[in-house]
């Protein structure tokens, strides 16, 4: 301990007097700024949290350092002792004379006498003291001697700002003596509280108690009602119609890599982007050194205005399209995180943010939020470019700090602490005591499971109470996927406190730990439903424990949360109380009209990919949570669609559909009631499973029928719903996203879309490895969904192939434009569940070259997918097809077969209907009416062969012939109608009400068994052609080219019309006609081979 650090703990043990009747819920806070004069980060964070404690019943009084601000000669404006600003008092004390003690030791001895002065004229009744030392150390000193309660809050870590800018200070003595002090400070106070979990983990390793920590983020104080940008600074800023504004408003320091962000946005101005970069701020270290005047000059497109007042800050927000924080990857900028991102959010801005930890929460945490690699010029500039594209966002009230004080307020209270001494005063006897509350148990603290010794926790229960545990862990420093590193274990006991060995629900017996056991996973820190059951009888006590399990050094497992509760009654949700006329009729006020076009109307809960799949189909409404009622009444929906959405509908639904602790409503159980009540059926689609299977149990819990992709999950859905309607619905493909192209003008090359899991996931990264290995031999192209955010990036040896990330839509016309695709399963045990993208591929007639998965060999009856398991393998199948082009369209026409015939949204949708009894049915099998002629019995035999031998069996073929050869047949297909002379056209006509397409056949022609099948499937991609033909040379997959009549189906009217007059071998050429591929048909004078 440091000789200063010794004279306060000296001065800390001084005799002194109790502060006498201190006023309950005054906070005094110590800190360095306040915005009573000051306008930085430090001074707003103060006001922010001030006033937050003040909206919780607290009177905080913000005690600043003494001598500030007259010390910093900085402010012009005289400043009175006491000043309130939005309710917050603050309370400024001067040195003597304005001198300030030059010596530490002085210092701190007068800045120990002037608290305890402030503290006795203003009596509060706890202390709570931010950043740092200098204020901190005698504000504890001063609270120990008054007897106060006295609390810490690390706001960062300012010996490793200081080494930020000059790395050689971080080696130094003033430097350690630094982080001793200020460790010092934070392990005396009853809670310290600081700002992320990165903060949280250096103040662990520094020597501060896990347990004694918790986190109040930055925020802002109140959510800015924003305004338009002013036209007359525009105009004085050189800022145009047109120009994308991009902005940094904060200090200049050099550890803000600000550098960066000035080449980035040169980069994209010297492409042509119409781009301004707005640097609103200073720093004497870094704006007014040469090499950075240097680098803003002659740079007509940057605009630099310098320090503002903090009152204007509000109006270059309004200029700026998207605000960037380029910080470097330095130490403290991958610890401390920035006010300025919550400010930059809250004036409803998108945000583009270097990949350093804290800022990289913000990415996660929101969709407006763009990340790039720190420190790379081009990775920030294809963030701008993606950045500027996006909305702006709305501000979220997570944002204030009011949202983010509970923690503090707690503690403040007493609450924290109480809580903290009694668990340890039970922990030695390793059992907690029982709660009031039958069935009900929460314990709030995070702790470390020990390796070995279980921590046991009592609750108190009733025979037959239904109750679920739930859980939010964290994994750290474990690699691989292992989830088997924790135990959760479940004894129970009779009114007696014996135990009675009995399960409680579907637990196993361990011998070793002497209780029923299931593993306890990493939920990621998201409270998780580990394991429900149902009170045996004779048990009146349960006790849960949980452990660590095969742990090795180094291996930690964190619980944040345990909980115990009795398990909702979904049978019974809160009472749906329809909204009125008026109010309902004001909910859908400028709703587009829905078309009335004979498609079924759904009112559907939906993510981008799931709309983008079924809206083609059907009348797909989306409504928000406040109109779902409205449109539901005007509409009368088929049936309510709810499926595993994160955000649904444009991100109105988010945290409404999964399981979160606090829903912002019960729409979806309000659904279900509604439906009930009017006999409409609603469903629920797991697109997530089995990966997100707990997470949507609360929806699938209220519907009439279930759904998954993955039929594994059935049972267990049926096990904890209680519902018998589990059904499995596979992934699909849509014709209107997804359609075939010919092997002519692809790129003869092999194409990768989606994530880099290499060093993670352990059995699919090492599979990713061998196969994109293979296939990068033969030129690969990777369309990377994380490009640009420094997220998982793809090995050195493929960046050359990189192309960036693409929106969903705009990758499925990628799809057709390779010669080959990739695909990687995460999931290779389910019957049904693999990846979307491979029915889409298979129907835009790209070979795909896939890792096992069981669902494909399950699924699919072509061998379209080529399975590997091994680079060598992939090597085999990746030289074959991107050599051998025979091979590559033999299964590029199985797959568009396969795909169209039995796995499109619209065969989905038909067992849809099936499963909830509804009679409409989508056309996925068009009926087809055929016409042809025998004038001789072999004519006769050829058409009975081609009726006989199609794989397309919806169809009937009327043949026209002669009474004589009638007679003479034999047995006839069952599809076929003998005619007479003139009776062609009337026969055309009865059919017409039933059929859909119609065409001719030449009994001269050759045709194969899939004729038909693919001529229909064309029909369903390309449903707007006037008709479908077979090409007589090339694949061509296209319009307008030259046919014969008789390779051809068309819509019945147009066939009927014109075209039934026609020779059948007579030549046609039409814009209106779809020319599909030349397989399965022959003119009779070709010897062409047909696959």
């Amino acid at each position: 301990m440091d000789e200063l650090l010794q004279h306060a703990t000296h001065l800390a043990n001084q005799t002194s007097h109790a502060l006498s009747m201190p006023i309950k819920g005054r906070v005094a806070y110590v800190v360095s700024h306040g915005q009573s004069y000051a306008s930085n980060g430090y001074a707003i964070r103060t006001q922010g949290v001030a006033k937050a404690l003040n909206q919780h019943g607290f009177e905080t009084l913000c005690f600043v350092r003494p001598g500030r601000p007259w010390e910093l000669k900085q402010n012009s404006q005289p400043t009175p002792p006491e000043v309130t600003l939005q309710g917050v008092r603050y309370i400024h004390s001067r040195w003597p004379n304005d001198v300030a003690p030059t010596n530490e030791r002085e210092h701190l001895e007068a800045s120990v006498q002037q608290f305890m002065t402030l503290f006795s004229v203003y009596r509060p009744e706890v202390v709570l003291a931010a950043s740092n030392w200098i204020v901190g150390l005698p504000a504890w000193v001063a609270a120990k001697r008054l007897g106060l309660p006295f609390y810490n809050e690390v706001r960062g870590f300012w010996e490793l700002s200081r080494a930020a800018q000059d790395p050689a200070f971080e080696s130094s003595k003033t430097c350690q003596i630094e982080a001793e002090r200020d460790t010092f400070v934070a392990k005396q106070g009853l809670t310290t509280f600081t700002l992320n979990t990165p903060m949280q983990e250096e103040l662990v390793k520094r020597g501060v108690k896990r347990e004694s920590i918790q986190l109040v983020p930055n925020g802002v104080s109140e959510l800015t009602n924003i305004a338009p940008a002013d036209p007359a600074l525009k105009k004085r800023l050189g800022i145009q119609e047109g120009d994308k504004v991009v902005g940094y408003i904060g200090s200049h320091s050099v550890y803000e890599g600000l550098d960066t962000l000035i080449a980035a946005c040169e980069a994209l101005v010297q492409q042509g982007q119409s781009l301004k970069l707005l640097l609103v701020g200073d720093s004497l270290n870094l704006s007014h050194t040469a090499e950075y005047k240097s680098a803003v000059s002659d740079k007509p497109w940057l605009v630099h205005v310098g320090r503002i007042p903090h009152e204007e800050v509000a109006l270059y927000y309004t200029l700026i399209d998207t605000v960037v924080i380029p910080r470097k990857s330095l130490k403290v900028c991958n610890i401390v995180p920035p006010m300025k991102a919550a400010e930059a959010l809250s004036y409803g801005k998108c945000l583009v943010v270097s990949n350093v930890a804290p800022l990289l929460e913000y990415a996660c945490k929101y969709d407006s939020v763009v990340s790039f690699e720190a420190g790379n010029i081009k990775s920030l500039a294809t963030a701008l470019e993606r950045s500027l594209k996006l909305p702006a966002p709305k501000p979220s009230t997570d944002l204030l700090f009011s949202s983010h004080t509970e923690p503090m307020t707690r503690s403040l209270n007493g609450e924290e602490n109480a809580l903290r001494q009694k668990i340890a005063a039970k922990a030695q006897a390793k059992l907690l005591p029982t709660t009031s509350s039958f069935g009900t148990f929460s314990h709030p603290e995070i702790i470390e499971l020990p390796r070995k010794d279980p921590l046991w926790y009592s609750v108190s229960v009733k025979a037959g109470q239904s109750l679920i545990i739930e859980a939010a862990s964290e994994y750290r420093n474990i690699k691989g996927s292992q989830n088997r590193k924790a135990v959760l274990l479940v004894n129970a006991f009779d009114a007696q406190g014996d135990p009675v060995d009995k399960p409680c629900g579907k637990m196993a017996k361990s011998g070793h730990l002497k209780a029923y056991f299931k593993y306890l996973p990493c939920t990621q820190n998201q409270i998780q439903e580990l394991h429900s059951f149902t009170v045996p009888e004779g048990v009146n006590e349960i006790r849960v424990g949980v452990c660590g399990f095969n742990k090795k050094d180094g291996e930690q497992v964190l619980l944040r949360e345990l909980r115990v509760k009795p398990k909702p009654d979904k049978s019974q949700p809160t009472q749906f109380v329809p909204p009125s006329a008026q109010a309902a009729e004001i909910s859908i006020l400028g709703w587009p009209e829905q078309p009335s076009n004979g498609k079924p109307y759904v009112i559907g809960v939906m993510d981008e990919f799931t709309t983008g799949c079924f809206e083609q189909d059907v009348n797909l409404i989306q409504p928000r949570p406040d109109n779902w009622y409205a449109l539901a009444e005007k509409y009368k929906p088929e049936f309510f669609f709810i499926e595993s959405a994160w955000k649904g509908n444009y991100g109105s639904w988010q945290y409404r559909v999964a399981d979160y602790a606090n829903k912002p409503g019960q729409e979806i159980a309000h659904i279900c009631q509604y439906a009930r009540e009017k006999g409409i059926p609603t469903l629920f689609w797991n697109k997530e499973d089995p990966v997100h299977h707990q997470k949507f149990m609360c929806s699938a819990k209220l519907v009439d029928h279930i759904f998954t992709t993955d039929a594994n999950m059935k049972d267990s859905y049926q096990a904890k719903t209680g519902n018998p309607n589990v059904h499995a619905l596979p992934f699909a493909a849509q014709p209107a996203l997804h359609k075939p192209a010919p092997l002519s003008g692809r790129k003869p090359r092999a194409c990768f879309a989606g994530s880099w899991y290499g060093n993670r996931h352990a059995e699919r990264g090492e599979a990713m490895r061998w196969l994109l290995q293979a296939a990068n031999q033969h030129g690969l192209d990777i369309y990377d969904r994380n490009h640009g955010t420094g997220i998982f990036p793809f090995p050195e040896e493929y960046q050359s192939g990189i192309k960036g990330s693409l929106p969903y839509k705009d990758l499925c016309k990628e799809y057709s434009r390779y010669r080959v695709f990739l695909n990687v399963n995460s999931v290779t045990n389910s019957p049904t569940m693999f990846s979307r993208r491979v029915f889409e591929l298979m129907a835009c007639g790209t070979p795909v070259v896939s890792t096992y998965a069981k669902g494909i060999e399950n699924l699919f009856e072509s061998d379209a997918v080529w399975l590997v398991d091994s680079q060598e393998e992939a090597d085999k199948a990746l030289y074959t097809l991107m050599t051998d082009d025979v091979e590559w369209r033999r299964r590029s026409l199985a797959g568009i077969r396969e795909v169209f015939a039995r796995h499109t949204y619209a065969h989905r949708l038909n067992d849809i209907f099936d499963r909830l009894g509804i009679e409409t049915k989508m056309s996925t099998n068009p009926f087809i009416a055929l016409v042809s002629e025998a004038h001789s019995l072999s004519e006769l035999e050829a058409l009975h062969v081609f009726a006989n031998k199609q794989s397309y069996r919806h169809f009937k073929l009327g043949v026209v012939c002669e009474p004589g050869l009638v007679q003479l047949a034999g047995s006839i297909s069952k599809n076929i109608t003998l005619l007479q002379r003139g009776q062609k056209t009337s026969w055309l006509k009865e059919s017409h009400a039933s059929t859909s397409c119609a065409g001719w056949i030449s009994p001269q022609n050759q045709y194969g068994e899939h004729y038909l099948r693919d001529l229909a499937n064309a029909s369903l991609y390309q449903p707007d052609a006037a008709g479908w033909a077979k090409s007589v040379e090339n694949d061509c997959f296209t319009y307008g080219r030259q046919t014969i009549l008789s390779s051809a189906i068309w819509k019945m009217a147009e066939f009927s019309n014109q075209l039934i007059n026609m020779h059948f071998d007579a030549a046609i050429l039409r814009d209106d006609l779809y020319v599909a591929d030349h397989d399965q048909f022959q003119l009779a004078s070709s010897a062409r081979q047909m696959v």
